[in-house]
């Protein structure tokens, strides 16, 4: 059998080492990179299938008390979203669909149960056969929340289509 001097081995080892930590950073790297997923928008953005029950020729206005307001998924495997349900002034009880649950945390209009005259500007249309409105704008005493474009396309979405 063959020995290498005591110093050779060192050598040879150290550089060994090096390539398996330099392997296992790349690996790490790499699984990494293949794992970042981006959350908080998964469903709510143009084309999905939430998007596509949107109507925006039925535009309307309401105004009421919020009653509640909730942390929900509208449609299986979408984000979460806020939904406020509001009694209106014509004594109906109606779910309004905000936004994900991420865009609305992060605005400034506190909103509470029980605060009056909020106005929401959006679209009616039916969910599990219920009506609902996917609001486009709110408006709490001096504050505007605004969710979506005159077009009906989600201020959350960071890409803009120029047709719809």
């Amino acid at each position: 059998m063959f020995h290498y001097p005591e110093k050779e081995v060192s050598v040879k080892r150290r550089q060994l080492m090096k390539v398996l930590m330099v392997s296992v950073a790349v690996a790490c790297a790499v699984s990494a990179q293949v794992s970042i997923k981006f959350r908080g928008s998964i469903g709510w953005c143009i084309g999905d299938q939430y998007d596509q029950i949107f109507v925006n020729t039925s535009q309307e206005t309401v105004v009421g008390e919020v009653e509640s307001i909730d942390t929900i998924t509208p449609m299986r495997n979408m984000s979460t979203g806020i939904q406020v349900m509001l009694r209106t002034q014509r004594n109906e009880e109606i779910a309004v669909h905000l936004g994900p649950s991420w865009f609305i945390i992060n605005q400034d209009i506190n909103l509470k149960i029980n605060d009056n005259n909020i106005e929401v500007r959006g679209y009616r249309t039916m969910m599990n056969g219920k009506p609902i409105i996917m609001a486009s704008t709110l408006v709490r005493k001096d504050k505007v929340l605004m969710l979506r474009d005159a077009d009906g396309v989600p201020y959350w979405c960071a890409w803009r289509p120029r047709f719809r």
